[in-house]
């Protein structure tokens, strides 16, 4: 009879489940793309902590606890962002990304017990096996469904406007998660030594995944991730065939030196050039975020704007600049609905300021100078051992950190997680030095076992009260879409105080409120929601039920906010022009009439067709065209 598989071994399987986050997704819950990863990885999370909180309720050794700068500098950010939270108005601590963090950061110092061994065992431990494995076949499935996408084989999810998404729904999104992926798989693939049998299967995992990876990753025309992966494969050819040496023997003299250099220079120019000409508009439209996002760093230099309040307050900065008349035409037209600053150094300028943006950078010093003080040379066949985790390791490490200058992949919770993983298969070659030790004795390590065991319970009751809540959700909205606002009213009731602090949720009952024919509480419900939330269409509804009751003013107002937050967007206007026609200002209504006629439209709808034409009519019959 095999034995029992051992503590560490159950953990590390659970932790590897961590990685098939993005293959969560449901139709019954409310936004069920996204919720159902959350509740996925919150679930598998909790079952993890469970464990390790029945091992440390019965271990019979006493439990020490060994704190090491790095972890310091994760605490450190943990904490800084708890308390920025706590001075954040309107931001609640059930909030999804604080939630994310606070697991994220119990995890680490659980994958860290997990894959940390000691120092005369560096090789490929069963449970470093287990998690790496999740790692390449999570990211292997991920581009086998993008494949399918791409030959228009959608078996569970497809997108109306984008080709290949995977399971993520934004193209954004899955590039940026390969790009953590692919760079790892071909280190794996090139370094893992041919000989060693007991590993075969994992360095042919490792290429299967980066072809795989490789084929499908040009379909999400994301040009940052292109770049970000051909580095990070770049770091692994230079570090494997040893090109530093050959390039320090090529540029010798001091005029190589400035040659090359120059030669460098051109050729990433000219790449940059030709990355910018594949999509200039998405690429200004990427310029025009940083300089609004620019401008709330500027308002908020030292602590920021507050935790998770980007996507809240940059339609309103947006707004305010186009309202300036600061934008011109082509920034119009390229402007969004944005939640993302699509640069995580810029987002974590604007939400944490520079505090923040410290905390950062003294974890990354940390981070590097563990690694510096451990010689990851090749010397010896330890160290080419080592050097199996820390090439891939790095190399997805400087693809992330390239993403990240061109979009979003740390707002995503699958791609949070694998950078989880990179972190600590970094952190396993560096030497930290220990800030100090904590020992418990068996009373104390039980009384916390205990603590953590009916934390989890509780957390895992919650975690399945919301879920229902979410499930209910949908069906309310599933109502309203039916026209049946009564029935979606009653359901929306029932769920008002478990979504206090959803903006989302507000803005939908508020909404739903204001077609089921009371303006009133619509109002109230809505404002609530602008606190919290943020889209044009919040402001449109606002402006509507404003209008119904007679404040012509306030629906004026949100009216012309909703247009300048998407100033290509028809609606809005529209709204505001019949406002104009039904207040009596005909020369406000003959100017916005003749800007929806001549408006240029980033993608024709029927709708916007019809609203030309109307106010086409409109001017036909006043006499100016």
């Amino acid at each position: 009879m095999k034995p029992f598989p051992s503590y560490r071994i159950i953990l590390a399987i659970l932790l590897s489940l961590l990685f098939f986050t993005s293959f969560a997704m449901s139709e019954r819950l409310m936004d069920g793309l996204s919720s159902a990863k959350m509740f996925y990885f919150s679930g598998v999370s909790i079952v993890v902590l469970f464990t390790v909180s029945l091992g440390l309720l019965f271990a019979r050794k006493p439990l020490t606890v060994r704190l090491h700068w790095l972890d310091v500098s994760i605490l450190a950010f943990w904490g800084y962002n708890c308390i920025r939270l706590a001075f954040t108005p309107y931001v609640s601590f059930d909030n999804k990304r604080f939630i994310v963090l606070t697991l994220l950061t119990l995890l680490f110092f659980v994958f860290k017990w997990v894959l940390q061994q000691d120092d005369q065992e560096k090789g490929w431990t069963v449970e470093r096996k287990i998690v790496i494995t999740g790692f390449l076949l999570s990211g292997l499935l991920q581009s086998l469904f993008c494949i399918l996408q791409l030959y228009d084989i959608n078996p569970w999810y497809s997108s109306n406007y984008f080709k290949v998404v995977g399971t993520f729904g934004n193209p954004d999104a899955v590039a940026g998660y390969l790009a953590t992926v692919i760079p790892f798989a071909f280190g794996v693939w090139q370094l893992t030594p041919k000989d060693e049998a007991e590993v075969r299967w994992i360095r042919m995992l490792g290429m299967i995944t980066f072809l795989a990876g490789i084929f499908v990753l040009p379909g999400t025309l994301i040009r940052g991730a292109w770049l970000a992966v051909t580095v990070g494969t770049g770091f692994c050819l230079v570090y494997k065939y040893r090109l530093w040496v050959k390039l320090r023997e090529l540029f010798i003299t001091k005029w190589r030196m400035l040659a090359g250099a120059f030669i460098a220079l051109l050729l990433f120019s000219v790449v940059m050039v030709g990355l910018y000409r594949l999509k200039p508009d998405s690429a200004y439209g990427r310029l025009l975020i940083w300089k609004v996002t620019l401008g709330m760093i500027a308002d908020a230099p030292v602590f920021g704007i507050g935790f998770d309040r980007f996507r809240v307050d940059y339609g309103n900065v947006q707004a305010a600049y186009f309202e300036s008349g600061r934008g011109n035409a082509r920034e119009e037209r390229v402007a969004g609905n944005v939640h993302h600053a699509h640069n995580e150094i810029l987002q974590s300028l604007a939400e944490g300021g520079t505090i923040g943006v410290l905390v950062h950078i003294f974890g990354l010093l940390i981070l590097f100078r563990g690694i510096r003080q451990r010689n990851i040379t090749r010397k010896n066949d330890e160290d080419e051992t080592r050097n199996v985790f820390f090439v891939p390791g790095c190399a997805s490490v400087i693809a992330l950190f390239i993403s990240s200058f061109f979009s979003f992949p740390l707002q995503i919770l699958q791609t949070q997680v694998n950078a989880l993983c990179l972190l600590l298969l970094l952190s396993l070659v560096g030497k930290y030095e220990s800030v100090f030790n904590l020992n418990l004795g068996h009373s104390r390590r039980r009384q916390f076992a205990l603590l953590l065991t009916v934390t989890m319970f509780l957390a895992a009751l919650s975690l399945f009260d919301s879920s229902q809540a979410y499930g209910r959700w949908n069906d309310a909205l599933a109502k309203a879409q039916t026209e049946d606002y009564e029935g979606a009213v009653i359901q929306y009731e029932l769920l008002k105080d478990h979504f206090a602090h959803e903006g989302k949720f507000l803005f939908m009952f508020g909404a739903t409120l204001g077609l089921a024919g009371e303006p009133g509480r619509a109002i109230s419900l809505l404002e609530e929601a602008k606190k919290r939330f943020n889209d044009p269409n919040l402001w449109v509804a606002l402006g509507q039920n404003y209008e119904v009751v007679g404040e012509y003013a306030s629906a004026e107002r949100h009216y012309a906010h909703a247009a300048n937050i998407v100033p290509h967007k028809l609606y809005p206007q529209y709204l505001l022009a019949k406002l104009y026609q039904k207040t009596g200002k005909q020369e406000d209504a003959h100017r916005l009439a003749e800007e929806i006629v001549r408006a240029e439209e980033k993608t024709g709808t029927a709708a916007a067709r019809e609203m030309k034409a109307e106010m086409r009519a409109y001017l036909q019959w006043a006499g100016i065209k």
